[in-house]
């Protein structure tokens, strides 16, 4: 399935109201509240923030069979890199640590009689170990 694309004439909290699944990805630029009725094109002229990358992103991330190669090699690596980099620590500071917790949590309640929790909680523990060294090794690329 295919979606129609966001522009930068688009509302914000249109775009947000329409998935708001978008809304960690409009964090990683620094928006946060007060957006109201503003167009994607003031926001990113406010807060000095690329809008053609910034519209491709919310694309990308609403629409998982876009994705616009030759738009992206025009972007300056920078914004790439920045982007990257706040993707890595939203995965690293909030995403694990909210998921461990969840999962530590329910091994821990004792409702579940399950023998699969410990196990599973083990399991995460490595990935997260091996998703760190990964992140790191990217951060120092």
């Amino acid at each position: 399935m295919s979606y129609k694309r966001f522009t930068p004439r688009m509302k914000l909290s249109d775009i947000l109201h329409t998935n708001y699944f978008l809304l960690p990805i409009v964090h990683r630029f620094d928006i946060r509240y007060g957006i109201g009725d503003l167009s994607v094109a003031e926001i990113c002229r406010e807060r000095s923030i690329d809008q053609d990358f910034f519209i491709e992103i919310l694309n990308i991330y609403h629409d998982e069979h876009y994705f616009p190669e030759a738009e992206l090699l025009k972007a300056d690596v920078r914004l790439i890199v920045g982007y990257l980099r706040k993707t890595h620590a939203y995965y690293v500071d909030y995403l694990l640590p909210s998921i461990d917790s969840l999962i530590h949590t329910l091994v821990e309640s004792g409702h579940a009689h399950n023998s699969t929790l410990g196990p599973v909680a083990s399991l995460f523990d490595e990935f997260s170990r091996e998703f760190r060294r990964h992140i790191d090794g990217e951060e120092q690329q």
